[in-house]
């Protein structure tokens, strides 16, 4: 009996000791037929959440809720310490680094599980420039080079197939005028590139390319904030929602929240956030979403 108790005791501990968000309760009583012992094991699982904001000098990936509120927060791997875009599908969060050229798969909770290969450009071993930004849809993961003046598509499953290096499948070659991509979201339909332009004050809009062929493209009208008539200054980085196109800025550490019909509608050429909501403190150099 003794020793069953023991193993028994001994299993439970290696399970609160080595299972992520696990507590564990133990009650040892003595009775007249000799000693009852009780155990349990709480398993507090992480959740994943709608926003997942990047920080580069944390090396953190920020999570907030549907509603825009702080959830949690979790760090990157060590050879991940340069993010510059998120893209969340699922139960995984994909981050690229701008240093690497590699984009790090991870858990909701914060897990490495997997690490991509090289990102080349569509021909010849060259990696790809500057990176401003990522997005994935269904089996395509699409990639943003600024530098590079083009959005890039790999296969994902072919891009997490192993080691080495991966060329990229198709590349799009951005508007002349989007010359400050800073991220990138995508649907069935369109890919988005936020982009801010060197005028005093800048002016942020998204450039839309049909998707998957990349023309023609359609300017939306300027970003402005959502209680003021400022112009976004600081975009870095952005993501699609239903119809919904949301924008993180760096300079207000903010999410703004955009109507894609009325971004692309033609009628007027500046539009207001439909809503908004601040970073969490700690979150103050946001560089992707």
């Amino acid at each position: 009996m003794k020793k069953v108790l023991i193993l028994s005791l001994a299993l439970i501990l290696l399970l609160g000791i080595t299972s992520r968000g696990t507590s564990a309760f133990f009650s040892d009583t003595e009775t007249s037929t000799g000693n009852q012992f009780t155990a349990w094991v709480e398993e507090v699982v992480c959740t994943c959440e709608k926003f997942n904001v990047s920080d580069k000098p944390d090396a953190k990936i920020y999570k907030y809720n549907a509603s825009g509120t702080p959830v949690d927060s979790f760090g990157l791997s060590g050879d991940n310490g340069f993010p510059t875009g998120v893209a969340a599908v699922g139960t995984n969060v994909y981050v690229i680094d701008h240093a690497r050229k590699q984009v790090y798969k991870y858990d909701c909770c914060g897990t490495l599980e997997d690490v991509s290969k090289k990102l080349l450009k569509a021909v010849g071993p060259s990696s790809v420039g500057n990176i401003d930004g990522l997005a994935i849809y269904g089996t395509e993961m699409w990639v943003l080079s600024g530098n590079d003046k083009n959005i890039y598509r790999y296969p994902l499953g072919t891009a997490f197939s192993g080691p080495g290096d991966i060329n990229a499948a198709q590349k799009i070659t951005l508007d002349t005028d989007n010359k400050g991509a800073a991220g990138l979201a995508i649907d069935s339909n369109y890919l988005y590139v936020v982009d801010y332009s060197t005028s005093t004050p800048k002016e942020t809009r998204f450039y839309q390319y049909p998707h998957p062929g990349g023309t023609p493209v359609t300017v939306s009208k300027v970003l402005l904030e959502y209680t003021t008539n400022n112009k976004l200054q600081s975009p870095a980085g952005a993501m699609l929602d239903g119809t919904s196109l949301w924008v993180v800025d760096d300079g207000t550490d903010k999410m703004y929240e955009y109507d894609i019909t009325n971004l692309f509608d033609g009628v007027g050429i500046e539009e207001n956030a439909t809503s908004e909501f601040a970073l969490d403190g700690n979150n103050a150099d946001a560089t992707g979403v």
